[in-house]
């Protein structure tokens, strides 16, 4: 996995040196909708909507092929919800985790008709920010216990984030553009041998393994 990240960062950063030094390349801005969870040790993790918005610069090799690098910032996260009844205690735990990323994708994309357009790329992205909000209620008999708050949760995640890209894309003759993509992260975010102290309890979300993924949908338009 050392090898993957090296090959994936060094291609990124690599493919956007090779761009800023093109003659002829097309500005673009694009923004749009985003849905994301986590994969790793945790099998229920339900999607959090977000957004992304950045800038970007493209360079057509040549009829079909073309080279896209970007710079996103994107909401990413997870949230899930935990009931456990073993009587005379039961509890009920929501959590929603939202990180904040500065993303770099690099796409090669390929027209296949018209405007439809395929991409694939690396991508890397630094972490901005994260915070966890959580919900819990424990019953012990016939008391209740509620509790809920909001933890900064940044220092206990990696910095560096990287994973591929596969989407689609459909380039209009006025510049504006459409593209769906979907994001599979390959790098355990999670900092290993770190548990929550016991003023920040709860943390549900605190695995030794945790991969960002989600799905994009962007507006973007080239000057």
């Amino acid at each position: 996995m050392k090898h993957t990240k090296k090959m994936l960062v060094m291609l990124t950063l690599l493919g956007f040196v090779y761009i800023s030094q093109a003659q002829e390349v097309k500005w673009g801005i694009k923004a749009g909708y985003s849905v994301s969870n986590f994969k790793g040790d945790y099998d229920q993790i339900d999607y959090v909507s977000g957004f992304h918005a950045g800038g970007l610069v493209k360079m057509g090799l040549n009829e079909k092929w073309g080279l896209q690098a970007e710079l996103l910032y994107a909401m990413e996260g997870g949230q899930y919800d935990l009931a456990i009844s073993e009587p005379p205690l039961s509890a009920k735990i929501a959590e929603k985790v939202t990180l904040g990323y500065l993303n770099l994708p690099l796409m090669a994309q390929y027209k296949v008709a018209g405007g439809l357009t395929l991409e694939a790329g690396p991508q890397i992205g630094f972490l901005l920010s994260g915070k966890t909000e959580y919900n819990s209620e424990v019953t012990i008999g016939e008391e209740i216990i509620t509790d809920s708050g909001e933890i900064d949760i940044k220092d206990r995640l990696k910095t560096l984030s990287y994973g591929v890209n596969l989407g689609l894309g459909y380039e209009f003759k006025n510049n504006l553009f459409l593209q769906a993509r979907y994001h599979l992260g390959l790098a355990n975010i999670s900092k290993e041998n770190t548990t929550a102290n016991e003023e920040e309890e709860p943390l549900g979300l605190n695995p030794d393994q945790l991969k960002n993924q989600g799905f994009q949908f962007s507006l973007g338009y080239r000057f």
